[in-house]
């Protein structure tokens, strides 16, 4: 496990990719955030933040795959990868619905394995099954969606800011995709999440060695 230090982002990432050490194992870097809400019985993990604002539907792939990895090591075996959007209409004509169309149609063909993907939603028809409820349709994902994807940063700060004032949460970060977890947190963030952060890194990071 790696962590950041008082370096600047920018040169710490750039060491990461450095060939010498050796860290990267041929896919892409991705942050996750996972977020242990008061009342849910399970991890919520949110990609991406920081890493890929703007990502393409190849990145989104790698990212979708990524995550999918860590909830496998943190008990989730089949997780459901909501793909978040400030519309629930897939007629809307842009990029993110056609890449959304393309991520559940790789789902369904067994190209992206291990998980369900549905999109687009919005936040509370992710993760509430009382307001999915609301709705009569076939969703694939009922409100119980494991995986949170954004498509860029302008609807994940709009979507963490609601979660960070609605609900009791504790969290931890990292960035992902590499041989091993690597801890690179917001200097904002509270000692709670550092600690958490190191410590689900420490887990991952061994299941990593072994498997």
């Amino acid at each position: 496990m790696i962590m950041k230090g008082t370096v600047s982002s920018s040169y710490f990432i750039s060491t990461i990719f450095h060939q010498r050490y050796k860290i990267m194992n041929g896919g892409i870097l991705s942050h996750i955030k996972i977020i242990q809400i008061e009342g849910f019985n399970q991890f919520l993990l949110l990609t991406d933040s920081v890493v890929n604002l703007n990502p393409s539907l190849q990145d989104k792939i790698h990212i979708i795959k990524n995550a999918v990895k860590i909830g496998k090591i943190l008990g989730i075996n089949f997780p459901k990868v909501a793909i978040l959007s400030n519309n629930n209409l897939l007629n809307e004509n842009k990029k993110n619905m056609f890449d959304i169309k393309e991520l559940i149609s790789m789902s369904e063909k067994g190209i992206i394995k291990n998980c369900i993907i549905d999109g687009p939603l919005t936040l509370d028809k992710a993760i509430s099954k009382e307001k999915y409820n609301k709705i009569n349709n076939s969703r694939k994902i009922k409100g119980d969606a494991n995986i949170l994807l954004f498509p860029n940063i302008e609807i994940y700060k709009s979507v963490w800011k609601f979660i960070n004032n609605t609900y009791k949460y504790i969290s931890a970060q990292m960035i992902i995709g590499s041989k091993i977890p690597i801890i690179m947190i917001d200097k904002d963030n509270e000692v709670d999440s550092y600690i958490n952060s190191m410590i689900i890194g420490s887990f991952i990071s061994d299941y990593m060695k072994k498997y």
